[in-house]
């Protein structure tokens, strides 16, 4: 299987697939934006320009944007909002990359950062489906030839950058078979199923977010609430109880907040049947 059918196949389903804040998204509505900016990026990019860039945080408009590229037949590179200019260009550089999809919101930063990029690159807004173009009198970054496509299960659909605990960050190339055999297990481990709602609050990037929750619950025709705020017990409490939350995945310190918070029974959370956390490294100071 392809990880675009799992959209494919929704694609006249008129559930909420996504909510962020007030706005929410259908599975159509989805499927319709997604093939709307396929379009555009079929109609711009030459079969040369694999790689894609997606410059957004959680929201309606990532996942749009993660299936547009696919639908695309070409390869999604996530890059962290945060990052900054020296990480921005070594990654696009490293992955090769033509075009970034991003907001209007993030273009100051986007063309301060690229003035010196050596190489020409497009950057396609989501909120207008607009394209501007930085150093266009240079010519695209030199193609290396090391991911073709194949059109089978084994093409790489995204290289997602590891945590960087021993080294600089390092992107890990993942195909279709790779993500749909995580995302069954996943289901079958946890057995979860189309009517399960899952909050998200770590980054879409993450490698978990971005198959157990993200992916896992497209699969399923489910359902999503992206956290539009920081994390506080209050907020993500509220949200369960208002949402009919049935799954999250945060780190130790959301587990540490909710430990602490005392009016948790103010609330109604039975909705909830799995928390999961990892993530973080426990360091230990010993004294002299």
């Amino acid at each position: 299987m392809f990880i675009k059918e799992l959209l494919e196949r929704q694609q006249n389903n008129s559930k909420v697939a996504i909510k962020y804040g007030e706005s929410s998204l259908t599975y159509k509505q989805w499927f319709d934006q997604s093939k709307d900016i396929s379009k555009k990026l079929d109609k711009y990019l030459a079969d040369s320009s694999q790689n894609i860039a997606i410059f957004l945080p959680n929201s309606n408009e990532y996942a749009i944007a993660y299936f547009s590229i696919l639908f695309s037949n070409r390869t999604i590179i996530p890059i962290g909002t945060q990052s900054k200019k020296m990480e921005l260009c070594s990654t696009l550089k490293y992955c090769e990359v033509d075009l970034i999809i991003s907001k209007k919101e993030f273009r100051d930063f986007l063309i301060d950062a690229l003035l010196d990029y050596e190489s020409k690159i497009a950057i396609l807004f989501v909120d207008d489906k607009s394209i501007e173009i930085i150093n266009e009198n240079n010519d695209y970054i030199e193609k290396s030839g090391w991911l073709t496509k194949t059109n089978t299960e084994d093409d790489v659909v995204i290289m997602l950058h590891t945590s960087g605990t021993t080294s600089n960050p390092k992107r890990v190339m993942l195909t279709n078979n790779n993500l749909i055999n995580n995302i069954e297990s996943n289901i079958a481990s946890l057995k979860f199923k189309s009517e399960d709602k899952a909050l998200i609050a770590i980054p879409m990037f993450f490698g978990y977010c971005n198959t157990a929750q993200f992916l896992t619950h497209l699969y399923l025709g489910a359902s999503i609430v992206i956290m539009d705020r920081l994390f506080f017990p209050k907020l993500f409490l509220e949200i369960i109880q208002a949402e009919r939350i049935t799954n999250f995945t945060g780190v130790p310190s959301n587990m540490l907040m909710l430990l602490e918070y005392k009016n948790y029974k103010k609330y109604d959370f039975s909705s909830l049947r799995y928390i999961c956390f990892g993530g973080a490294v426990k360091r230990q100071i010993i004294a002299n």
